[in-house]
């Protein structure tokens, strides 16, 4: 299938034929002839009801630049064949790597939280997911995190919400859940078990009333886990491993501290004099 060339567009060449499927719209990989790259291709149905929304929401997502959202490169609804070209995110999603059993808390910790930096991204701009999922959430073939389906998912879906940004906050809440437990806190998802008893309330209230967001999510993981999301950690995670254990990391953390320590300058004799009498050294 070749879509119309449109306004300069790149012309896409498909490797799947066919009309939409029931549900009124597919999702496909195709080929940017111009620029030779894989990319994400929506068509629709005659008449699907959504059509609007979908675009709308797909020209929100297309001014966003963050890299750790899927962009948007091309929106149509002016010819007979409606469609939405986006980047192809390569790699595993969550619920692929979730196949293999719960994910180690590091890899778990920065997965979740290079996705909140994401949102909050795109919260900045007005523009929210409200529909997250372990298929929402890419790790790439380099160790990237990707974000894929930024108001598009939810706009195909019929999904609205009263308030986007804590609906995105509490997406985030049951993804971390889902990566530490392998088990889906929320609504149906086919692919995972589902949580049991508290589970299910994985992102709560905050104290005094206030509201969790997807930025506040971030600073609130444990301390190896921030180095991860700051890019501040001597010892990154590999992008081919699986994931180390808690105890090699908390191990590999304790050696890096030392190794701070050991690069000190030792105190002088005045020094330690002064400090054994309770006076202050001269720095």
């Amino acid at each position: 299938m070749r879509l119309r060339q449109a306004r300069g567009s790149a012309g896409v060449t498909g490797w799947r034929t066919g009309s939409p499927p029931a549900r009124g719209w597919d999702a496909w990989k195709a080929i940017d002839e111009t620029l030779a790259r894989a990319v994400t291709v929506f068509t629709f149905a005659s008449g699907f009801p959504r059509i609007g929304d979908v675009v709308t929401a797909a020209r929100a997502a297309s001014r966003l630049t963050d890299p750790r959202l899927a962009q948007v490169f091309d929106v149509e609804d002016a010819w007979d064949q409606e469609y939405i070209v986006m980047e192809w995110a390569a790699g595993e999603t969550l619920g692929d790597l979730l196949s293999a059993g719960p994910l180690e808390p590091f890899r778990a910790a920065r997965m979740i939280a290079e996705a909140a930096a994401a949102l909050s991204s795109a919260h900045g701009a007005g523009v929210a997911h409200m529909c997250l999922s372990p298929g929402s959430v890419r790790w790439s073939p380099t160790g990237e995190v990707k974000v894929v389906g930024l108001g598009i998912d939810a706009a195909l879906s019929g999904i609205v919400a009263d308030d986007p940004v804590l609906e995105d906050t509490e997406g985030l809440g049951r993804l971390l859940y889902a990566a530490l437990t392998g088990c889906w806190p929320g609504p149906d998802y086919a692919p995972l078990p589902p949580a049991h008893g508290g589970g299910r309330r994985a992102v709560q209230s905050a104290p005094g009333g206030g509201r969790h967001t997807a930025r506040a999510l971030g600073p609130d993981l444990p301390g190896d886990a921030t180095e991860f999301r700051d890019g501040t950690s001597a010892d990154p995670l590999p992008a081919s491993s699986p994931g180390l254990s808690w105890q090699r990391c908390r191990q590999r953390r304790c050696s890096l501290l030392r190794h701070r320590q050991s690069k000190r300058k030792p105190a002088t004799a005045e020094r330690r004099g002064r400090l054994a009498t309770g006076g202050r050294a001269r720095r």
